[in-house]
């Protein structure tokens, strides 16, 4: 069994917990601000801003912008009545940032005194792993829930079974049933992708996908289709799975670009795959037909300051709101209320840097 994880904003929300404990602070009494809690830490503001929301939703702290930060509830140590575990695949975590802290707020914001722990999923048989979390989470004290990161069928499938509360991040594999799923439009987001690049005067298309396809890249792959046939392009689409690998992507695009006779846009599905095309544009743009090869993203979960070098479709709602939405479905769970519904898809938009 691999060891749970804490998640790094949830470790600087305890340890600004601790540190109030420490200060003997009662209900009443102020606190440092955000700049004073990041030299604290020694983290950035944002890392200590997102920790101080955490403790608001915990309902430890209030924060006012002209009267500051005060203390809201008296900091003991307790067990939490409930521990959701947050299961995600740690290599997209890292590489594509697909959990927002924001995500993580707005669950604690529903689940005020649950506990939020990671539990990554191994590279080989995540089967026995997740048999042994859900027996570790049947006979424990505490009432534990699952949220489901980019899982595999395996992952969603045990889950299911358990009976346990759990909510799926993402799109359910077919047959999975009777567990919510909270999602983004992908089919809007491929929509609007090709709208976009048939303006920018784009007739042919190349669709790179993860190497691992899941449910996802099956409906964004058919919407693609679609707004192609809808346009008089069908045929004019070429499908590549492949690996965050700069050189593989670069190689790959660059052998179809050889061999393009329109100008191409690239649809790319996550941040590594883009940057893999850009570098295979950035060799060929002088020579590409009809001008230099568009790339959009379907999906970019970077946050902060970092802008994306690419058209992509992002979503409407904040991370904190769906992160709210996920809580407020495991509560239904816990209280035995059926969901309002299965599937909650969230709305999309384009976003074009700098425009």
């Amino acid at each position: 069994m691999l060891r749970p994880v804490t998640p790094p904003i949830v470790q600087l929300a305890d340890r600004i917990e601790g540190d109030i404990r420490e200060r003997g602070l009662q209900p009443g009494d102020s606190y440092l601000n955000t700049a004073e809690t990041a030299k604290m830490l020694k983290v950035g503001t944002a890392s200590a801003n997102r920790a101080l929301q955490l403790l608001e939703q915990r309902q430890v702290l209030v924060r006012s912008q002209r009267r500051g930060t005060f203390v809201t509830a008296p900091v003991t140590v307790k067990p939490a009545t409930r521990r959701i575990n947050v299961i995600v695949d740690e290599a997209a975590l890292k590489m594509e940032g697909v959990l927002a802290d924001g995500l993580l707020v707005g669950i604690q914001s529903a689940m005020p005194h649950a506990q939020l722990r990671f539990r990554f999923t191994p590279t080989t048989d995540d089967a026995e792993f997740i048999e042994g979390l859900i027996h570790e989470a049947l006979q424990s004290s505490q009432r534990e829930g699952f949220v489901l990161v980019r899982s595999s069928l395996t992952v969603q499938r045990l889950v299911a079974n358990s009976g346990l509360p759990a909510v799926i991040h993402g799109t359910a594999h077919p047959s999975i049933q009777g567990i919510p799923c909270v999602e983004r439009d992908t089919a809007q987001a491929a929509r609007i992708l090709v709208d976009f690049l048939a303006e920018a005067g784009c007739r042919q298309l190349i669709l790179l996908l993860r190497q691992h396809v899941m449910p996802g890249d099956h409906i964004l792959l058919d919407q693609v289709q679609h707004s192609l046939a809808d346009r008089d392009l069908s045929g004019r689409l070429t499908v590549r799975c492949l690996p965050p690998d700069l050189e593989v992507v670069r190689h790959e695009v660059a052998s179809v670009l050889k061999h393009a006779r329109d100008k191409i846009g690239v649809i790319c599905r996550s941040e590594p795959l883009a940057e893999g095309a850009q570098a295979a544009v950035d060799v060929r743009s002088v020579r590409a037909r009809g001008g230099a090869p568009v790339i959009v993203m379907s999906d970019y979960y970077r946050s902060g300051p970092a802008v994306a070098r690419w058209a992509y479709s992002r979503l409407i709602q904040s991370p904190e709101e769906i992160g709210r939405q996920i809580g407020h479905l495991l509560l239904d769970q816990y209280a035995d209320r059926p969901p309002v519904s299965q599937r909650v898809i969230l709305p999309v938009k384009l976003v074009v840097p700098d425009a």
